[in-house]
């Protein structure tokens, strides 16, 4: 069964930039679901 959440650490894995970057894109990605009316888990994000 694969995961249906990312974390910082396979973000930052997955696209090679660092872990400050990655909590970045996934608060923007986040903010960006929460304005769509999805609810969202913090620091992690959907795959």
């Amino acid at each position: 069964m694969q995961k249906i959440f990312m974390t910082a650490k396979e973000v930052q894995d997955f696209l090679e930039v660092s872990r400050t970057t990655a909590y970045q894109l996934i608060n923007e990605m986040n903010q960006e679901l929460t304005k769509l009316g999805y609810r969202v888990q913090r620091g992690k994000v959907n795959r």
